[in-house]
């Protein structure tokens, strides 16, 4: 243990921006925690040398515990610097202070798309509302497309704001990782003079704009704007509907320059190398090839991640030790967290971390297990041709793809089952359309003639991918939604992984022990999940589920025979797939109907993810409800994914089930009001009922004031705030109401 000793000390650093974070440390704390981060380095130092018996018992352990204390602390500290509030000196202390005036320069190669450029802008100075400093701190800007170029010193006026975050994605979060916490929307932006920025990163982009238009000159669309993606790291060409394929069928990241990309870059490459080289020099030639393909696609800080990763997988491959790997990419990980603490919480980070521990970890457990069932039924001649080419195309992607798993599911929510085999089917040309698409540009360079006739090669495995991908994204099966998981998830995942993947415990029982582990762990798998179909499945009752606030309630409707209905909106599309995948089967997350009655379109924003995690077999909207933009944009969505939709009109009325009925108010007030009848059971879920509704002894849901309760003629039931699931179960008799009568 002392012989890793920058490994303990990294792990101690990163625990304590993960400690930091959770407690939400800020900046008032930065002080504090560096100076008793060195007061007990001074402490421990004076101990050391004035008592024996401290000197005795630190040399008995393995490590300095104070030592890792302290970098426990300093790893708070930092990350309480990079969280602390915006100064004066600062850009961000001016968000939302009215309009000013900003002179900065174009300090990123500009993004454009087909309606608006994305421009990341460094400023220099503020002036308006009685403001005239000197400032540091980006601004993103969304304005109207023009030529605008990296190195623009431009003059900006406009108002800033803090970059607001968006239905199940904190865009502020985002960008804040990228030391991003101002943004401005289509402001007034004048040219001052070009020139402004280094003459290095001045020639990566224009080198990138220069590849990018010849590979629009040499290929047809959507195979230019793939090229493009794969090579560069544009992607602003590729089709929405090829977009969403790649996103279904788990191969984004053929396209993404993520780590992910980088790491079976960096196998694939290395494997190819060393059959023409020896070791060390295919480990070197591979480590500049993945560097010149960071300067292509322009050294963003996540492509520079992703090479530091994916060259640390390939030397700790080459290094044969299996502890180097996994110990180097803890140290690796500290510092990068040096310079940006907030890393840890970017789901790229994470990704290529996960990786690439898969990689180091587990491609060679793999490939070493291929070879060894491979002997024992195939000759050994073909089993040496087989080995190569199954472990590139396959296994390294199986180990990336179990590692990188819970980091998934927790951020994306969804697993593709069809990744396992689309990946195979599609990563085997990937290398060449890598390599004769960086040829076709090169060669474009210098003579056009040459680099056309190398794109039209290159075209082939473009039009297969693109094809393949599209086929396999058709799978109505190939996409399982998760929902929600918890971070204790995805510890419990890598813990239970670590145990079965560790082969240094030397304990005789150790066999034993693991089988009976995951004797045990399937057991209980299968019972919580059958335990979990029986308690949320059919019971033969009406239950009628109250979610959230009163001026954001939806209701969820199960009939005695198992339908599902969802009246209403969310905000918080996040709290409210959390209510729905606890009442819901894990297996089977569909819903019957969706009735969106939302008032004045809110919570329509949250909508098309609300129908993505919970697919409904049709959709009905309130008469005249769909005519803004926003709900626009849903019924586009739904048509899209063939989603039948029904317009309801006051007075319409749906037959749920034999004997459940829901009735619409036939009044213009009480458009989005619904009568919910089952036997003798009603009850009225909306805040304006119809005038000719018979509502003795009926329940009212979404009073003025959220309360819910019976009729004047009948007793209250409990008025609280529905921040919580309220259940109301009957069996078309009797009403029960949190397990009473």
């Amino acid at each position: 243990m002392r012989r890793l000793v920058l490994f303990w000390i990294s792990l101690a650093f990163i625990t304590g921006i993960i400690g930091a974070g959770w407690l939400g440390l800020r900046g008032t704390a930065f002080g504090w925690l560096v100076i008793v981060a060195f007061l007990l380095v001074g402490l421990d130092f004076v101990l050391n040398r004035c008592f024996t018996a401290y000197f005795n018992l630190r040399g008995k352990l393995p490590i300095n515990v104070v030592l890792l204390l302290s970098c426990l602390l300093l790893g708070a500290a930092r990350y309480s610097l990079a969280t602390r509030t915006a100064g004066e000196n600062e850009l961000a202390y001016y968000n939302n202070r009215g309009v000013v005036n900003i002179e900065g320069v174009i300090c990123q190669d500009p993004q454009l798309k087909e309606k608006s450029i994305t421009l990341i802008v460094c400023s220099r100075a503020i002036q308006g509302n009685g403001i005239d400093r000197n400032v540091t701190g980006k601004v993103i800007i969304h304005t109207q497309p023009s030529n605008w170029q990296y190195g623009d010193l431009v003059r900006i006026r406009g108002s800033l704001s803090q970059p607001e975050d968006q239905p199940a994605f904190s865009y502020r979060d985002y960008l804040a990782q990228r030391k991003i916490y101002s943004m401005m929307t289509f402001p007034y932006i004048k040219l001052v003079e070009g020139e402004h920025g280094s003459r290095l990163l001045a020639g990566i982009y224009s080198l990138r704009k220069k590849a990018y238009d010849l590979i629009n000159q040499f290929l047809p669309q959507p195979s230019a704007g793939l090229l493009s993606g794969i090579l560069l790291g544009i992607e602003n060409d590729i089709p929405a509907s090829l977009e969403l394929a790649f996103q279904k069928t788990g191969t984004a990241h053929i396209v993404a320059i993520s780590g992910y990309n980088m790491t079976l870059l960096a196998g694939l490459t290395l494997q190819l190398l060393r059959k023409r080289f020896s070791l060390w020099w295919a480990l070197l030639l591979a480590i500049i090839t993945i560097s010149l393909y960071t300067i292509l696609v322009g050294a963003a800080p996540g492509v520079i991640r992703a090479a530091l990763m994916s060259s640390l997988a390939m030397t700790a491959h080459l290094i044969g030790r299996k502890q180097a790997g996994p110990f180097t990419l803890v140290v690796t990980v500290a510092i990068l967290c040096v310079f940006n603490p907030l890393y840890l919480w970017d789901a790229g980070f994470q990704l290529s971390v996960a990786a690439t521990f898969g990689l180091v970890l587990y491609a060679d457990r793999m490939a070493e297990w291929f070879t060894r069932v491979a002997r024992q039924h195939l000759p050994d001649t073909l089993v040496e041709k087989t080995k190569g080419p199954v472990g590139e195309y396959f296994l390294f992607t199986l180990a990336a793809q179990v590692t990188t798993l819970p980091v998934i599911l927790y951020h994306f929510e969804r697993i593709s089952i069809s990744a396992f085999l689309a990946n195979p089917l599609i990563l085997p040309v990937q290398p060449l359309i890598m390599m004769l698409g960086g040829l076709a540009v090169f060669a474009g360079l210098l003579w056009h003639p040459i680099g056309q006739l190398l794109a039209y090669l290159v075209w082939v495995p473009l039009a297969y991918t693109i094809r393949m991908v599209s086929l396999l994204g058709r799978i109505d099966v190939g996409t399982l939604i998760s929902g929600r998981i918890s971070v204790i998830f995805v510890i419990f995942f890598y813990v239970l992984l670590l145990l079965f993947t560790v082969r240094q415990i030397r304990l005789p029982q150790w066999t034993a022990l693991k089988k009976a582990s995951a004797a045990l762990l399937i057991l209980t798998t299968v019972a919580i999940l059958a335990w979990q179909a029986v308690l949320t499945g059919a019971d033969g009752y009406l239950r009628v589920i109250l979610l959230g606030k009163p001026d954001d309630s939806v209701q969820l409707v199960i009939t005695p025979s198992g339908e599902r209905i969802v009246l209403g909106c969310s905000r918080d599309v996040n709290q409210l797939s959390d209510h729905l995948a606890t009442l819901l089967p894990v297996f089977d997350r569909h819903l019957d109907l969706v009735i969106v009655n939302c008032e004045k379109n809110a919570g329509l924003e949250g909508l098309p993810l609300l129908l993505q995690r919970f697919p409904p077999q049709r959709v009905a909207w309130l008469a005249n409800q769909t005519d803004s933009k926003t709900s626009q944009k849903v019924v586009n969505q739904l048509q899209q994914q063939q989603i039948p939709m029904v317009q309801i009109n006051p007075g319409a009325a749906f037959l749920l089930d034999d004997e459940v009925r829901l009735t619409q108010a036939n009044n213009d007030e009480g458009a989005g009001t619904f009568l919910l009848a089952y036997g003798n059971f009603q009850i009225v879920l909306g805040r304006h009922p119809d005038p000719d509704w018979q509502l003795v002894g009926t329940i009212m849901v979404g009073s003025e004031d959220g309360s819910l309760f019976m009729d004047e003629t009948y007793r209250l039931i409990p008025t609280q705030e529905m921040s919580d699931q309220i259940v109301l179960l009957s069996d078309g008799k009797q009403l029960w109401y949190k397990g009473s009568k």
